[in-house]
């Protein structure tokens, strides 16, 4: 997958605008825009529209799906070490190729406190997400081929379940990806989540990033996870971003 994003940050706002190219089931074409406005010094309010956008909500989707959403969201910073996101998505699943797989509503609530006053990169976090799902019926058969042979998909390989999740995790190295920063740096996550889909559940991310030369920024990241909203399956993933500051 190819991801070309260009953004413009203001002392009040910031804009996003991306194309994205991908192949796998089939060659897909997509493209997001995302607005992030600050009310005050503590309210921050956000929106976007994602169209034909890589998802990892289920197996079947990383494998040969994409989603359209619509988002709206809001961060409160309460203090200068805690702060409250909360955020709604509306999404329609498809598969690579434009066949309409289903629709989805994801509620999800975030707190953070920054453990050190003088090292705001290190942060705990509990997250809660509330997820509702509707399948298309019935599903084209030739999405069979994407499994063993002899076997029949259902909806439910590509659709999650409806869940009900919590999560707690730790936060290092994380950065404000609108700003440049100045040498080598190693960031990650780790955490467990509960859901009443598949149980106790886990996530880890590890990466490092460093300037090029000089007013840039490339990262690579690596990622695992198991969680209620992938049905308790497990994926990997490998991400090379580079960004450009001018």
């Amino acid at each position: 997958m190819i991801d070309l994003e260009w953004q413009r940050q203001s002392s009040q706002q910031t804009w996003q605008f991306a194309l994205t190219q991908g192949s796998g089931w089939s060659n897909f074409t997509g493209w997001r825009i995302k607005q992030q406005y600050r009310v005050d010094s503590q309210i921050t309010a956000s929106w976007q529209w994602l169209q034909n956008q890589p998802t990892n909500d289920s197996t079947g989707l990383i494998l040969a799906g994409t989603k359209n959403r619509w988002a709206a969201g809001v961060n409160w910073a309460m203090t200068g070490r805690e702060y409250l996101n909360a955020e709604l998505n509306l999404d329609d699943y498809l598969s690579q190729d434009g066949v309409a797989l289903g629709t989805g509503q994801l509620l999800q609530v975030d707190a953070g406190h920054r453990l050190f006053a003088d090292q705001s990169d290190h942060v705990l976090k509990l997250s809660m997400a509330l997820g509702k799902f509707n399948a298309n019926n019935p599903l084209d058969p030739r999405f069979n081929r994407l499994t063993t042979q002899g076997q029949t998909l259902t909806t439910g390989f590509f659709i999650p379940q409806d869940y009900q999740q919590i999560g707690l995790a730790w936060a290092f190295g994380q950065v404000n990806q609108a700003q440049h920063q100045r040498g080598l740096r190693l960031m990650g996550e780790f955490g467990i989540n509960s859901s009443n889909v598949s149980g106790t559940g886990f996530n880890g991310r590890l990466g490092l990033q460093s300037p090029v030369l000089g007013n840039d920024r490339l990262r690579l990241e690596l990622s695992h996870s198991q969680s209620g909203q992938q049905n308790g399956d497990s994926s990997q993933e490998i991400r090379l971003n580079y960004r450009l500051f001018y």
